[in-house]
């Protein structure tokens, strides 16, 4: 891909994870969510974007056995992180380090103030030089 290059690279052990442009408010929802991974049942696995507070279109993932992989098992979420331009932002999704989707973003990875997750998730950020 042109114009690319990788950044960052996220290991995350868990569930739902949000990358937010800005600092979160108790009851108020984010209006800027960069990156937005949700495994849901029915073997569903939604990622998206949120811009101004409206949530843009979903990439689903669907498969046979992702509820087992993401709902019934602990597994381990790594994201590779790509700028494309100045502008946006391609997120690789890994599942057990095998590759699941890309997901691009409208927004550079630049915009991320702050990450959510679930307290029960464990995060190791590799050191790549």
């Amino acid at each position: 891909m042109e114009n690319c290059k990788s950044i960052f690279i996220f290991i995350f052990r868990g569930v739902s994870i949000n990358f937010l442009a800005e600092r979160p408010k108790i009851g108020v929802p984010s209006p800027n969510i960069l990156f937005h991974f949700n495994p849901r049942p029915a073997n569903r696995l939604i990622l998206n974007s949120c811009v101004n507070g409206r949530w843009q279109q979903e990439h689903q993932v669907t498969g046979n056995d992702l509820d087992g992989m993401l709902l019934q098992t602990p597994f381990d979420l790594k994201i590779q992180i790509l700028t494309v331009g100045d502008t946006e932002s391609e997120f690789e999704v890994y599942i057990n380090d095998v590759f699941l989707t890309t997901f691009r973003s409208p927004f550079p990875i630049t915009n991320t103030m702050f990450i959510g997750f679930s307290p029960s998730i464990r995060i190791t950020m590799p050191i790549i030089a």
